[in-house]
């Protein structure tokens, strides 16, 4: 006999929050890149705070709206141009 279950260790009422293919960790710098409305890629450092399978919250770094990329970021550099796909 097994029970699969689930708990709600914690919540954050109006929070940023990303998809966690958003995030870009190495060591303990946390990174995402996102798009403004030219086209210009930008690299954010950005302080994270809880975290699910599915997201993660983002404490400081990104504003509100903006838009992230998400799966791979190799190759991407800072202040390139990109033609963003909205799926």
């Amino acid at each position: 006999m097994h029970a699969q279950v689930q708990l709600s260790l914690a919540e954050a009422s109006n929070a940023i929050a990303v998809p966690t293919g958003a995030l870009d960790s190495t060591g303990s710098v946390n990174k995402v890149y996102t798009v403004d409305a030219t086209g210009t890629v930008h690299i954010r450092t950005v302080t994270t705070g809880i975290q699910s399978p599915q997201f993660v919250q983002v404490m400081s770094g990104i504003q509100p709206g903006e838009t992230v990329v998400l799966g791979s970021h190799t190759g991407l550099q800072d202040s390139e141009r990109v033609q963003p796909r909205f799926e």
